[in-house]
């Protein structure tokens, strides 16, 4: 008699799941045909050139996309579009936009609004150091640069406890120091203010709210981050003559002995993928100064 109160219970509980699952799936498919919804979780694609529209394509992770946003909509108590519209993908990685991150910690509950204490600490001269890539080995270069540094704490006080907790300091200092700053096309320098008060945002997050963020950096980490790997990981050193102070050329294996037997090979694909278009007059010797 047990043994069979055990089986239909687990019946039960099989069956419960995949109902849940067939109406996760129905969700999802319902949102990936919604043009609300950003692009990375609609089934249709847009396909532009020149800026306008040519057509469409099918994105195969679409439904995939939307279930786990569902997932993580549920589990956060917050509704699904606002999800979607707050979660981007920055070199593969998930993200949340820091706008969202704040807004979670303002209406979970727990604390007062989150606020910013913003200190100038003057101009600066700053030493970092900078990675380069020579024979797939990382090397360190020691550079300096001068800031007009800030530093930001985000505060809040626990409604529970009354007690106000605080984020790590940010500085722009550290900005430079990890890499943030110096990055091409880095916000840390045309609106330092806003990336402060953002990075002490996800500081906060972190350490006194992790179920909010689940996991996830916002998509200026991971932008601050990108990839450490070497661009060009089969590359190798072709040193060039009487180049002072000047760094030598990378080529990628594949071609380098190809186009020494053969003077005519034809290295338009190599050029398109590995911007290689002057490796023909380094090798027979007619280089371009283009230092």
């Amino acid at each position: 008699m047990t043994t069979e109160i055990t089986q239909n219970n687990v019946n039960t509980t099989v069956s419960i799941m995949i109902e849940e699952f067939n109406l996760l799936q129905r969700k999802a498919t319902l949102l990936a045909n919604s043009s609300l919804v950003p692009t990375s979780f609609r089934l249709q694609i847009e396909k532009k050139e020149y800026g306008k529209v040519i057509g469409y394509e099918n994105n195969p992770n679409a439904i995939a996309n939307c279930a786990i946003a569902i997932d993580m909509a549920n589990r956060m108590k917050a509704n699904e579009l606002m999800v979607m519209q707050n979660l981007h993908i920055v070199s593969g990685r998930p993200s949340w936009s820091s706008q969202w991150i704040i807004a979670a910690i303002n209406n979970c509950g727990k604390y007062t609004s989150l606020r910013f204490d913003m200190e100038d600490l003057g101009e600066k001269e700053v030493e970092y150091f900078e990675e380069m890539w020579v024979n797939n080995k990382k090397s360190l270069i020691t550079k300096q640069i001068k800031i007009h540094n800030w530093s930001c704490i985000a505060y809040a006080t626990e409604k529970e406890t009354n007690q106000r907790l605080e984020s790590s300091k940010i500085t722009i200092e550290m900005a430079v120091k990890e890499g943030w700053y110096t990055k091409s096309g880095s916000k840390w320098q045309t609106m330092p203010e806003i990336m402060l008060r953002y990075r002490a945002s996800s500081f906060f997050g972190k350490i006194y709210s992790p179920e909010l963020l689940m996991g996830l950096q916002t998509v200026e980490e991971n932008q601050d981050i990108g990839d450490l790997s070497p661009k060009y990981p089969n590359a190798v050193e072709m040193p060039i003559e009487n180049t002072e102070n000047k760094p030598n050329k990378f080529v990628p294996t594949p071609f380098v002995e190809e186009i020494k037997q053969n003077p005519t090979f034809d290295i338009s694909n190599a050029e398109q993928e590995y911007e290689l278009e002057d490796i023909m007059d380094e090798i027979k010797g007619d280089k371009k100064e283009t230092w």
